[in-house]
């Protein structure tokens, strides 16, 4: 499954529709990989944050693989 979300202005924070674990989730950012830990922090859960605000309009998208 995934979830697509539009950034506001300056968002850090995104909440995913299911809830995941830290291994086995993939998140874009206008269609290039971020790397856990250095791009964002996905620990587990339902969070996805982002060390800085992206811009307005900014595309996100979190994939879990099967």
């Amino acid at each position: 499954g995934y979830d697509q979300f539009t950034a506001t202005a300056s968002q850090t924070t995104f909440t995913t529709s299911v809830s995941y674990t830290a291994s086995k989730i993939e998140v874009y950012v206008n269609g290039v990989k971020m790397v856990n830990g250095t791009d964002v922090t996905v620990t587990s859960g339902t969070s996805i944050v982002f060390g800085t605000g992206l811009a307005v309009g900014t595309r996100v998208d979190a994939v879990y693989p099967r």
